[in-house]
């Protein structure tokens, strides 16, 4: 058999009222550098986008919905090229681990989903900083399922948790059955190499009985894959000033979704916390 010891990961985690379906989440990481600005500007599925478009347009017209195109992706400069180096000590640090231990973290929190370290499994997530910020959609079958969070830019609380998402079996907000209630696909201001089925296909969803996120961690921004920034490629309705798009982590929903596809019994989302507070998360190690 086997046993699990706990490494206490800190991070501050606030649930606030300061906008509706919002929560705020502080990361204890203080890796974001002064380039990163104009990155941060952007909504988190733009932020992938702008990140993952040296890969160019085969990737984005290969997406993860299937995900068989990922297996075409290797390191490029050799079989360790993706692997973080060995310190002079003989140990690996991987920087930015308390960043993505953060994002992990409140799903323990928050859900009833617990990542662990891997210890024999057949199935399980590999997270290595590949090319892009890319995942599988749920799991891919007892085998190694891959996760690329290239560094540095992937590192990010909200982008790690829309690419963990896809991996527990999410698609875009916007790929939704019920979408064209809520917002319309305006395809003739997609560029030409972007326009792809699956970038804005309607995917028969289980939506569980939520309503439509237009503050989703999950949703595109309104210009995504625009011939111009003055031309949506979503439009919000019957709203058009809807705000789409964010880069702030899971929303109210989101969370809401993951409770309820996993039947995860009593998570309470809204005022979980009246205020912030510093909390310690257990990780599993099997040993």
């Amino acid at each position: 058999g086997s046993k699990s010891v706990n490494q206490s990961v800190p991070y501050s985690l606030c649930i606030g009222s300061t906008s509706p379906n919002k929560v705020n989440h502080y990361s204890f990481s203080d890796d974001v550098k002064e380039e990163d600005i104009g990155l941060n500007r952007l909504d988190v599925i733009s932020r992938i986008m702008e990140i993952n478009k040296h890969l160019g347009k085969n990737f984005f017209n290969n997406n993860n919905p299937f995900g068989t195109s990922k297996n075409a992706l290797v390191c490029l400069n050799g079989p360790t090229s993706c692997l973080w180096p060995r310190s002079r000590d003989g140990n690996v640090y991987i920087p930015y681990q308390e960043e993505i231990f953060s994002a992990i973290a409140e799903f323990s929190v928050l859900t009833c989903i617990r990542f662990k370290y891997r210890t024999f499994e057949a199935g399980y997530i590999a997270i290595s900083s590949q090319r892009g910020c890319w995942s599988y959609i749920g799991p891919s079958g007892g085998i190694q399922q891959k996760l690329s969070l290239e560094k540095p830019d992937c590192i990010q609380i909200a982008v790690i948790q829309h690419e963990l998402l896809h991996a527990i079996g999410f698609y875009h907000e916007h790929n939704r059955s019920d979408r064209d209630q809520y917002v319309d696909i305006i395809m003739e201001n997609v560029q030409p190499d972007y326009y792809y089925y699956y970038n804005f296909v309607k995917v028969i969803t289980n939506n569980l009985n939520t309503k439509y996120d237009y503050s989703s961690v999950m949703h595109y921004g309104k210009y995504l894959f625009s011939k111009s920034p003055k031309l949506p490629t979503i439009i919000p309705k019957p709203n058009p000033n809807t705000k789409i798009g964010q880069l702030d982590g899971f929303s109210e929903t989101d969370i809401l979704k993951v409770n309820r596809l996993y039947k995860c019994g009593k998570y309470f989302v809204q005022n979980i916390f009246s205020h912030c507070s510093r909390i310690f998360v257990p990780l599993e190690k099997g040993i």
